[in-house]
């Protein structure tokens, strides 16, 4: 009885999670702009991932991991796709204060929020992850319903953030990249193809290219005192309209 291949699995599987490490490592992006710190951090997770998995307790089967080709490869590799999406589409960046953007930093926010919300935010997004978790009994890996879960939680978590064009950009692709594994699995495959073409497609489209429609910062005491301090060491003598 031959072994079976390792790379079979990672690259035949129809599951959700090589696009959960496309799209936790672009929420770590939209905080991280510097690739080497979020290589460095995506090596350290799946080097723990990968520790985990090895203690022989039926509870950390979640953490499981199928190969080296699985975590040291495919893992890191859809990490990467996550950050070249965020880095080729600046827009994806922009947040905005909306009705439902609950959970988006103001002036009137705590400092210690408004200074560590990122966390909050790539926290949530990658616990989404285990709403559906066939660890957990909600679904079975590969399952239509965990692609709906987590098509839905990639959605919801960016949009309580503010971010609006990230949360209608996850949605064009993760709902194109559910429908295409769900028929077909090779998850992994459409990752690697839909990411780049889809990237390219809405830049020559001039999609989430832009980054000028941020919100501007709110005009607080804090910020008045500011500019004011800024334009009298300028020796500038126009009148704020404060």
């Amino acid at each position: 009885m031959t072994e079976e291949n390792p790379w079979d699995f990672v690259i035949t599987s129809g599951t959700i999670w090589p696009m959960v490490h496309v799209f936790v490592p672009a929420a770590i992006s939209l905080y991280v702009p510097d690739f080497w710190h979020l290589l460095s951090f995506i090596y350290l997770f799946e080097s723990f991932e990968y520790v985990v998995s090895t203690i022989p307790m039926n509870y950390f089967k979640y953490w499981s991991e199928v190969s080296n080709a699985d975590s040291l490869v495919s893992d890191i590799l859809m990490g990467i796709l996550g950050y070249y999406a965020i880095y080729a589409l600046p827009g994806l960046k922009i947040k905005k204060k909306s009705c439902y953007a609950f959970l988006y930093p103001t002036d009137s926010s705590y400092k210690l929020y408004r200074d560590w919300y990122g966390i909050l935010h790539v926290a949530l997004q990658a616990a989404a992850s285990l709403l559906n978790s066939s660890n957990f009994e909600f679904v079975e890996d590969g399952d239509p319903f965990e692609f709906v879960c987590f098509s839905a939680s990639t959605v919801i978590v960016p949009l309580l953030f503010g971010y609006e064009n990230f949360a209608l950009f996850a949605l064009i692709l993760v709902s194109i990249i559910s429908l295409s594994a769900s028929f077909f699995g090779y998850t992994v495959v459409f990752c690697l193809g839909l990411v780049p073409v889809s990237v390219w497609v809405f830049s020559q489209l001039g999609w989430f290219v832009s980054k000028t429609n941020e919100d501007p910062p709110e005009k607080n005491e804090e910020n008045v005192q500011l500019i004011r301090g800024e334009m009298l060491e300028n020796g500038d003598s126009i009148m704020l309209g404060f």
